[in-house]
């Protein structure tokens, strides 16, 4: 695995408030090091924006968008968090959550101070707004109050995504899931995807076995 850092911009215009991220991601750690709102209308803000994916994509950032059109995904790569993640069968941001989550508990994943407002809570803590559940089959799922996320939980979202793309430390990938099978050792995302399947069949066969027993 590289030891070179990898700088990341992030970009989140499908909500009401939208806004942008930066972070550095090195293997170990995904530091959250801006996040800023995108105020004003449209065309206040369009032209300065573009101007700016364009130099971070030149300077060698990973620039991810989360737009419904292209006017400004074009520019970077479109990620959307609300669709489906056929791999998975569920929506991206349930798959995305697990990995936020998992790289905080870790201490993997910093926010700057100033920024901790911006943290998604833990889930079943008084006051949160999202709840992890288990549907009929077992499998688990986040409850979501969708008035609470914003576009800025949305663009550290999107440095997880970059983060869980990237190859990922084997200390990140013991601690989910233990040391792999040899022949398992092929791109860290895929291999997430059929580990996270692999998890899910298991919560569904527990929850027949309870069943079953009753």
């Amino acid at each position: 695995m590289s030891t070179e850092s990898l700088k990341i911009m992030t970009v989140s215009l499908v909500d009401a408030k939208k806004f942008q991220a930066q972070a550095v991601y090195d293997g170990e750690r995904l530091v959250i090091a801006d996040v800023r709102p995108i105020t004003g209308i449209f065309s206040t803000w369009k032209a300065p924006l573009i101007a700016e994916i364009k130099k971070r994509v030149a300077d060698g950032y990973a620039v991810v968008i989360e737009e419904a059109g292209d006017t400004i995904s074009q520019y970077g790569t479109q990620y959307l968090l609300d669709e489906p993640d056929e791999a998975e069968g569920k929506m991206r941001l349930q798959v995305v959550l697990d990995g936020y989550y998992e790289m905080e508990s870790m201490g993997m994943l910093i926010l700057a101070q100033e920024f901790k407002q911006f943290a998604i809570p833990k889930t079943g803590n008084e006051g949160g707004w999202i709840e992890k559940k288990n549907d009929e089959k077992g499998r688990a799922f986040y409850s979501i109050n969708w008035g609470k996320l914003t576009g800025a939980h949305r663009a550290i979202l999107l440095c997880v995504v970059v983060a869980l793309q990237e190859p990922l430390s084997e200390r990140f990938l013991h601690a989910m899931w233990g040391k792999p099978k040899a022949e398992e050792e092929t791109h860290p995302w895929l291999r997430r995807r059929a580990q996270f399947a692999a998890m899910d069949i298991e919560r569904g066969k527990e929850l027949d076995r309870q069943r079953e027993g009753r």
